[in-house]
Formats: structure tokens, C-alpha cells, sequence
């Protein structure tokens, strides 16, 4: 540096010279010195002192450097990352978000606002409430959409940060968004499976449920409104509400019917009869299957309950129906027996007329 110096000496344009150099600390650490050497020249252009001046930029340095780490991590990331101003106008674009609106370079392109990147309904939620959140609170988060390069709305989750100056005032906002496309499809192909396995369970008027035996809840699917007259939330309560609504004269059944299947690990199989919520019983058929935990212990039981009240009705209507008959048959019996006697008297008076 003094060399280089001295050799502006003879440069009649040349003020002063700066260089970079790590050097070592007191504690041993390296640090970054900014050395900065000045010509002084009199009225002439002759250089008559040289003044120089050290400063450490360790700090400023390390944060160049720490811009830079963040710098290549936004560019590596697959994550669509903007910045923009408070009105929505952009000054940076990441590669992911240039790659999805087929943007080459690092320039954002003929993109010049917020608006351009999302359809209408989900700018609308940015502008109204992403904006404004993160500018009174510093974040804002939710689902929202973008537009690919053919126009193509794209799901994303969204995070809107501000970034405010030195005088606490929001200089711009950055906006972080993630393609959730396989997440939503995935979400509707649940949805779609839980809507059809719903309707095949309401279809065959029986009522699924899930007993867990560790937290004692019950999950209930179907159409218990119909069979039993309840709500879902009105079921809220476990296995003792199940309990509850089990005919007192059937409990006793039920209970040993649990104990059994805990020690077998049987099936369950049970009629027992239920209260409904307008005070009629319901004759329910259940069938249960339980699962068994990594450590070998009983975790849940699924099944199902059927409604069996009105084949219960008929099978006693049935049997009353037969022994009505039996009673008919054996009435008319008796009255048959008794018209034979009748006649068989009547012959044999004949008989006896004819002999006279």
C-alpha cells in the first residue's frame, strides 16, 4: 500500500490509495482492517505528507458476507421470494419465483407489481389484509395463489414479512410462498374418499365408531341423528356416554362382552338394546375389531352398529304369529276330535236303528 503510494507521488491525479488485509486480535481472532493512505500536496501538486488511517470492518464485513449467504440461499431455494415496496411494486425476484413465471436473468421482467403475480381473488386478500397484518404486526400468513407462466393458478401457503429502517418505519415488504399443489390435492382426495366412505356407511343405516382405549373417546360416522336421535356433539363423551345409553337391563351383558374380547382379543359381538333420545329403545346389533399398539396392547376398536329394531319387531311379531297358529292348529284340533266323536256316536246309532 505505501508503495503503491509513493508511486502516486509521480501521478499528479492520484489522492489516496485503500486496501483490505485481515490481521490478527488480541483475543487471536482475525479481523478485516480497512487501510486508507492519503496524499497531502502543497500548492505546486508536490506531494509534501502522507496521512493514513486504520478501521476495523470485521462487523461490516461479516454482515457483507452474511448478505451474501442469504443472497445464495434465496437464489438455491425452490421457494417463490419477492420484495417489493409498500405499494405492491417489486424490486427483487428470486429463481424460484423466476422460473415459475418463466422470467430468465435476475431482472423481474416486464412483472412490475404485487397485482401481476396472483389472480384477482387472491390479490385481493393480499392487498386488503397480507399488506396491512404485516405492516401493523410484522407477519402475516395464509393460503392464497399464484399465476404461472401460462396463466395457471398455482396453491401456496404465504408468508408477507416488513422490514422497517433505522426510523421504525416499513421500507418494504418480502413475501415468501410455497406450492401447496400436491398438499390440496391430496386434502380433496381425502376429502372425496371420507365423502364417499360417509355415504356407503349412511347408505347401509349403520353407524361406524372408533373407540380409543387410551383416551376413551368415541368417533362416531354415519347417521346417528336417524338411529338414535343425537348430534354427534351430543355423543361427545366417550365410552361412559356410550354407557349411559345402553338399557340398564343389557348392561350387565355389555360389560362382560368388553371383558371377554380384552382377554381373547376376540371379536366383539353383541345385541343389546339403546335409548333414543325421544325415549324409545333402538335394537342395535354391534360388531367391533380391535387394534393392538407397537407394544402389543389394545389401542382401538372399530366397528359398526346396525339397526336392528325393526327385524327384531318382526321376528316378534313372527313368533307371535306362530304361536297363534300353534293355538289355532290346537283349537281346531280339539273341535275336530269333538266332530268326530260327534259322528262316530251317530253311527253307532244308526247302527243300532238298523239292527231293530
Amino acid at each position: 500500500l505505501i508503495t503503491r503510494c509513493l508511486r502516486g507521488c509521480d501521478s499528479p491525479g492520484a489522492v489516496h490509495a485503500l486496501q483490505e488485509y485481515r490481521f490478527q486480535q488480541a483475543d487471536g481472532t482475525f479481523g478485516v482492517l480497512e487501510d486508507r493512505v492519503c496524499l497531502i500536496r502543497d500548492a505546486a501538486g508536490n506531494v509534501t505528507r502522507i496521512l493514513g488511517a486504520l478501521r476495523n470492518i470485521s462487523e461490516r464485513h461479516e454482515a457483507q458476507r452474511a448478505l451474501q449467504r442469504f443472497a445464495r440461499i434465496l437464489e438455491a431455494t425452490s421457494d417463490f421470494v419477492t420484495m417489493a415496496d409498500r405499494q405492491g411494486y417489486l424490486f427483487y425476484l428470486n429463481h424460484g419465483a423466476r422460473s415459475l413465471l418463466g422470467l430468465s436473468g435476475s431482472e423481474t421482467g416486464e412483472i412490475r407489481h404485487m397485482s401481476e403475480l396472483h389472480p384477482e381473488w387472491a390479490f385481493e386478500i393480499i392487498r386488503q389484509e397480507g399488506i396491512p397484518s404485516a405492516i401493523r404486526d410484522g407477519l402475516w400468513e395464509g393460503e392464497t395463489a399464484l399465476l404461472d407462466r401460462d396463466g395457471n393458478e398455482v396453491p401456496v401457503s404465504q408468508v408477507i414479512i416488513s422490514h422497517p429502517n433505522e426510523r421504525n418505519e416499513v421500507e418494504f415488504v418480502s413475501t415468501i410462498a410455497r406450492d401447496i399443489s400436491d398438499r390440496k390435492r391430496e386434502e380433496v382426495a381425502r376429502i372425496e374418499w371420507a365423502n364417499r366412505y360417509d355415504a356407503a356407511i349412511r347408505a347401509s343405516g349403520q353407524i361406524l365408531f372408533d373407540w380409543n382405549s387410551f383416551t376413551n373417546e368415541v368417533t362416531y360416522a354415519g347417521d346417528i341423528a336417524r338411529v338414535l336421535g343425537y348430534t354427534a356433539e351430543e355423543m361427545n363423551g366417550g365410552l361412559d356416554q356410550f354407557r349411559c345409553l345402553i338399557n340398564p337391563n343389557d348392561l350387565a351383558a355389555f360389560d362382560s362382552e368388553i371383558q371377554r374380547v380384552s382377554a381373547t382379543r376376540d371379536p366383539f359381538q353383541l345385541g343389546f338394546g339403546m335409548l333414543h333420545k325421544h325415549g324409545h329403545t333402538v335394537c342395535v346389533e354391534a360388531k367391533g375389531y380391535f387394534f393392538l399398539d407397537r407394544r402389543g396392547h389394545f389401542g382401538r376398536m372399530v366397528g359398526f352398529l346396525a339397526d336392528v329394531t325393526a327385524q327384531k319387531h318382526a321376528e316378534e311379531e313372527l313368533a307371535r304369529a306362530h304361536d297363534n297358529l300353534e293355538t289355532r292348529v290346537a283349537e281346531r284340533t280339539a273341535e275336530l276330535e269333538q266332530a268326530n266323536a260327534v259322528i262316530e256316536q251317530r253311527a253307532r246309532q244308526q247302527e243300532a236303528v238298523a239292527e231293530l
